[in-house]
């Protein structure tokens, strides 16, 4: 098998979708298989990674399958590419055509207003005109292999978990806390993430302020671009906001942490890299559950809660930083559900049965 992942480079230093396209061919070539990566950059020139020259279109000829990494704000200004489409559906036409595969980490917006509702609208049409040219189609969410599997189609569906983007520092560990000059009876929150509003940062607030209750001293490491600063935090809780920072040093930062706070509005899910990044450091994880969130994250590796209770949340939180035993429990757990479920070795047996299970047939 020759393979060719499609993604997008607009040249932003935080793209987590690049870097997943670029660590799951590392995997797959570790296992064998001919992997390149073309990217399209912000002119809509496309290259094949690592060399200089662009393009009007990728090559594919010298292929024989071709895998879309798929967000539909990736290609076009609000979502809207109906060039996308077209290409697959030429690509498809082919007499020799390549398998067509399609992973898609975001489906199309929620229509919580008109502006959204639009917005949704195109997004979903162009999605499903996508779908009609794959043969198969690799979920970040389990959930939504229903809504992208209807029985006209002829493609098969597979849940394609985004495992973590950073590297594993885990020995990092005792350094990092030391030059953090973190003390025995000091308690090391992390959270991950930016300023969208998926991610709710009141709850974060509240539990710095359950947690201050009971711990001395607390540490706040708000790791990630554009991460709000937490408002109105009691005595004894110190923030380090660092921003944007390499993946080696990020991963450090992160493995010093005793916990960490994933409150998503849709629920922790799969294609949540943030969260795997603490699950691949063997950090206890404090979430929600909600619309988006997996089956597979419901067992004992993490500690959740339902969205909408943010005094809920943040006792949960309180209970595992008073219970250094129970908080060690879970992040072993969750370090052990990460290797054998969502670990890019995992991903890549996943993607590799994905593509023998799939059939080419006639369009």
């Amino acid at each position: 098998m020759r393979l060719v992942i499609l993604c997008r480079d607009g040249g932003e230093t935080v793209d987590a979708i690049r870097d997943h396209s670029m660590l799951l061919a590392r995997a797959l070539r570790e296992r064998g298989a001919a992997v390149d990566v073309h990217v399209r950059g912000a002119t809509g020139l496309w290259r094949c990674a690592g060399d200089s020259r662009w393009r009007k279109r990728p090559l594919l000829d010298d292929y024989d399958t071709v895998m879309l990494e798929y967000s539909p704000f990736l290609y076009g200004r609000w979502g809207f590419a109906p060039w996308l489409p077209l290409a697959l559906g030429r690509l498809r036409l082919r007499r020799a055509r390549p398998r067509i595969a399609i992973a898609v980490h975001e489906t199309a917006v929620r229509m919580v207003s008109w502006r959204w509702f639009l917005m949704g609208l195109w997004q979903r049409v162009q999605l499903h005109l996508l779908l009609a040219c794959a043969d198969v189609v690799f979920v970040s969410v389990w959930r939504w292999r229903g809504s992208l599997a209807p029985p006209w189609t002829h493609h098969s569906v597979v849940h394609l978990p985004s495992p973590s983007n950073l590297p594993d520092m885990r020995h990092e560990r005792e350094a990092t806390r030391q030059r953090l000059e973190v003390d025995p009876d000091t308690l090391v929150v992390a959270t991950l993430g930016t300023d969208h509003p998926s991610h709710l940062h009141d709850y974060v607030e509240r539990t710095l302020v359950r947690l201050a209750q009971a711990s001395p001293r607390i540490l706040l490491l708000a790791l990630g671009a554009r991460t709000p600063e937490p408002k109105n935090l009691p005595d004894g809780v110190v923030v380090r906001r660092p921003d944007l920072l390499p993946a080696n040093e990020l991963a450090r930062l992160l493995s010093a942490a005793d916990l960490f706070l994933a409150p998503f509005d849709d629920g922790v899910s799969t294609r949540r890299t943030s969260m795997m990044a603490a699950l691949q450091h063997g950090i206890a994880v404090v979430g929600t559950t909600g619309e988006s969130t997996d089956d597979v994250l419901l067992g004992d590796a993490l500690r959740l809660t339902a969205v909408g209770d943010a005094d809920r949340f943040a006792d949960a939180a309180a209970d595992l930083a008073a219970r250094p035993d129970r908080r060690l429990a879970l992040a072993g757990a969750g370090r052990a559900l990460y290797e054998t479920a969502f670990d890019w070795p995992v991903a890549a047996e996943r993607v590799l049965a994905g593509f023998a299970g799939a059939t080419v047939g006639a369009t």
